[in-house]
């Protein structure tokens, strides 16, 4: 018998509040009402979400360019390997990056990608302007930036997984795993991308890369679920 419409959206509602908010006694006690319900009800997570692995690769490139520039790429992997997804380079007349994942994660990653590409420019702006930082230089200001941001992004993940842990609902772990599987299994003639990890390699004693750690650690990092839903 197909489940109620109306206690399937509940738990939906309770499974986005459990997996965006930021408060992990908030997260607990959603994630705990809705195994509640889904047990009382006998209702599968399959049920709530469709195809529980969902994993796909996403059509629309997440940036374009002649020639893929290091620390965008890193950028990129370091908001989706964080956020379940796999990022896959595909190199024609021009290089793009595509997203690996399910579709609630590809478009986390992208609204943020968006945002931390955003700040990261605006603070090489004031850099330049300043006369801090200027050509070569800035290139190694903007990967200490990611690297700052990819290690905060990890952090929350970590925190968040541990948080919820005891409730067997928020699965935090494996879906970057899972996304990277299916990449292989689906997307003929696919590389390993050697730079899909966000560490980079650089000269840690430059003034311009400590620069840019120094103010990617400044960089809020938001709750792109909140800003989709």
């Amino acid at each position: 018998m197909k489940p109620d419409k109306s206690i399937v959206d509940r738990i939906a509602k309770l499974l986005r509040l459990a997996e965006g908010t930021s408060n992990p006694n908030e997260a607990a006690a959603a994630a705990a009402q809705a195994q509640r319900l889904m047990t009382k009800h006998q209702i599968e997570r399959s049920d709530v979400e469709g195809d529980p692995d969902g994993v796909q690769q996403d059509d629309r490139p997440l940036f374009t360019g002649k020639r893929v520039k290091p620390w965008l790429i890193a950028l990129a992997n370091g908001c989706a390997q964080n956020n379940g997804c796999m990022t896959v380079v595909a190199t024609a007349d021009k290089s793009r990056v595509h997203l690996v994942g399910r579709a609630e994660d590809i478009a986390v990653v992208r609204e943020l990608f968006r945002y931390l590409r955003k700040e990261i420019e605006y603070h090489v702006k004031l850099a330049r302007a300043a006369g801090f930082v200027w050509g070569p230089h800035v290139g190694q200001f903007r990967l200490g930036a990611v690297v700052a941001v990819s290690m905060a992004m990890e952090r929350a993940r970590k925190q968040a997984a541990a948080e919820v842990s005891s409730t067997a609902i928020v699965k935090l772990d494996d879906d970057a795993e899972r996304a990277e599987q299916w990449a292989y299994e689906n997307i003929e003639g696919l590389r390993p991308n050697n730079d899909r990890k966000y560490q980079v390699e650089v000269d840690d004693g430059d003034r311009a890369f400590r620069a840019g750690i120094a103010v990617g650690e400044q960089i809020p990092i938001i709750n792109p679920k909140r800003t989709i839903e």
